[in-house]
């Protein structure tokens, strides 16, 4: 292999005939391509990482290297690389080192090098940069969706800032994604299995922003914010020109490590001093937001600007929850003519004021394109026409006066001021038969009803890897562990046809069926359908689940089972108390009927502090109290 690269560099060296390398860089003597090989920076360009006692770059795909050992040697693609860069013009201009390996380009001149080597043309990258344009860099955070596995702690996006920023153009800024590349018709255990032991290839693209904010935005309703880094001029030519030539390369995935967040960061963190990648054993979208907020660059946060893109249904919601009583009636009523729907007729209507009528007319807009959704044409892929209801008020906005759109207000809170996703807790119990024992719950990552924070899905569960236990004074004994828990509950806000307040559950793992019972914990696998309905301006949430699910037969419990559970969240955010009650019911294969009454109570004692309680009916009572820590 040594033998080969030498070949290689002496046949480029004599390519240049009697021009001289180092005549062509400057001073390039070993002593400083030594050093420059041994910077952060150009093992940041390589993507390097740890590899035993020395490096092995990220990036598998051989074209990403100049020299055979590139991958894990720094000082042989330096020198590779630099060679390359004074290569003559070829037919495709594209192709030349230069464009293909922009990054690298730029640090090298940057770090005084190739001065005097003529900068080629580079077509395609000129376009993905826009001729050079970009002004700044924008990590974006889309919130979590439990639709999707890939996207259940959220998704993270790198986005080019143009010149001009307001609502239309920023649709047209240039926007780099990093995922899994996933066979067509996957199935979602099949990709939660090899997402998780990194089985999948994985790597990055572009495409305009506009894309992303109608899939995120308007498809699958979640939240988007932007934070715009504060960086100078070179740095973001930097970030721009690496991004570049990352694009198309191949990673390994890991679901919980190497995602999206970790790869989206390590783009930025090119830039000398910029450390916003979390020392955690999970890679969570949030926790980087969190790390970003406590940097300064020189003497400046590093988050120069935060911006809320909301979904549309978070405008449905803002604009329906500013209007009068009339102003609801006005919309309930406009809702029920349908396709009928005429303003000049419709009750309650003409007594109100113009401003009142804008914010009707805005909000049923609004409800009309979120309706959408439920008509689309799955086989397709396509939206049907819009209805003559939605055409009516269109035509209403226009007969209106002028006047601006009610402004959507961002929440009091964003992502990056929740708390940390991991939480260890621990406290005394009383079991069924009366005896105190400590308990323990370590949970990796990621939360419940009871501590859903911003960012989070509000009333929902997401869960992996929840372990909880007790300690006796002779044992240990294992209460459950959660190898995955979902629980997805959608309020309907509105009250609309449309706006129904679905909701679902799944959980695996393993579970304790009897508290009395030392050998009553089995694997056990139940899904659940219910819906949900909001009372008390959201501040309390009542619902119910029906389903049924599999579980191994131990103590004569059966193999299967059918479930129900009513439930009740109370949130007061302003005294920091959450209260849930769930009621349960199951009967078994074995014609086992079994009832679980259980209450719990959150006190937020802090940012990343908690006091729970928990008071359980199942077969005797048992009662709880724990003081947690998130981390």
């Amino acid at each position: 292999m040594l033998l080969q690269w030498f070949a290689s560099l002496m046949l480029v060296v004599l390519s240049f005939g009697s021009t001289s390398l180092w005549a062509a860089v400057g001073p390039l003597d070993s002593e400083t391509a030594a050093r420059l090989a041994n910077q952060s920076t150009w093992h940041k360009l390589l993507v390097y990482e740890a590899d035993g006692d020395g490096w092995k770059s990220a990036i598998h795909s051989p074209e990403f290297f100049l020299s055979p050992v590139g991958d894990h040697d720094a000082l042989a693609e330096l020198n590779a690389t630099v060679i390359a860069m004074q290569q003559p013009a070829s037919t495709d201009a594209d192709q030349h080192a230069q464009c293909r390996f922009r990054g690298r380009f730029v640090w090298l001149r940057q770090q005084g090098l190739l001065a005097d080597v003529a900068e080629q043309p580079c077509p395609a990258f000129q376009a993905f940069s826009s001729g050079d344009s970009v002004q700044s860099v924008s990590l974006v955070l889309a919130t979590g969706y439990l639709g999707n596995p890939a996207s259940f702690y959220g998704h993270t996006l790198l986005k080019l800032n143009s010149p001009v920023r307001d609502n239309r153009t920023i649709l047209l800024d240039q926007t780099v994604n990093y995922g899994a590349i996933i066979p067509d018709n996957e199935d979602p255990v099949s990709y939660v299995i090899k997402g998780v032991a990194g089985l999948y290839d994985a790597g990055f693209t572009h495409i305009q922003y506009y894309y992303h904010d109608h899939s995120y935005g308007e498809t699958q309703l979640r939240d988007q914010w932007e934070y715009e880094l504060e960086l100078t001029r070179p740095e973001v030519e930097l970030v721009v020109a690496h991004a570049w030539e990352v694009l198309g390369r191949k990673y390994d995935y890991y679901f919980f490590t190497r995602n999206c967040a970790y790869r989206m960061t390590e783009v930025v963190e090119v830039v000398d001093g910029v450390h916003i990648i979390p020392d955690r054993t999970f890679m969570i979208p949030q926790t980087y937001l969190q790390q970003s907020q406590q940097q300064e660059r020189n003497g400046k946060p590093l988050i120069r600007g935060r911006y809320y893109h909301p979904s549309r249904q978070s405008r449905l919601y803002q604009r329906f929850a500013a209007l009068s009583d009339a102003g609801e009636d006005a919309v309930v009523a406009a809702v029920a003519a349908g396709n009928t729907l005429d303003f000049r007729t419709l009750p309650g209507y003409q007594a109100l004021d113009d401003s009142e009528h804008h914010k009707v007319v805005d909000a049923l807009l609004d409800y009309y394109q979120f309706r959408e959704l439920d008509e689309r044409d799955d086989a397709q892929q396509q939206v049907r026409a819009k209805s003559p209801a939605y055409t009516a008020t269109l035509r209403e906005r226009y007969v209106l006066p002028p006047a601006p759109s009610q402004p959507i207000v961002a929440p009091d809170h964003a992502p990056e001021q929740g708390r940390m996703p991991g939480l260890v807790r621990s406290g005394w119990a009383r079991d069924a038969e009366g005896k105190g024992v400590l308990s323990l719950l370590v949970r990796p990552a990621y939360y419940d009803a009871l501590d859903a924070d911003v960012g989070h899905v509000r009333d929902g569960k997401l869960v992996m890897g929840e372990l909880g236990v007790y300690a006796y004074r002779d044992r240990l004994q294992l209460d459950h562990f959660d190898a995955l828990a979902i629980e997805s509950v959608n309020s309907s806000t509105t009250g609309l046809p449309g706006d129904r307040g679905n909701a679902w559950r799944v959980q695996f793992g393993w579970h304790r069926l009897d508290r009395s019972c030392d050998q009553c914990v089995v694997p056990r696998l139940s899904a659940q359908f219910g819906l949900a309905r909001p009372f008390v301006g959201r501040q309390l949430m009542l619902g119910g689940f029906a389903g049924g699910g599999a579980q191994d037969s131990r103590q004569g419990y059966g193999y299967s089972f059918v479930e129900g559970t009513l439930f009740a969240n109370w949130h007061r955010e302003q005294f920091d108390w959450r209260l849930e009650v769930n009621d349960y019911y199951q009967i078994n294969s074995a014609l086992d009927h079994e009832f679980e009454t259980r209450l719990q109570g959150r006190y937020r004692v802090g940012l990343n502090q908690e006091l729970r309680w928990q008071l359980l009916n199942q077969r005797g009572s048992t009662m709880e109290v724990g003081y947690g820590v998130y981390w």
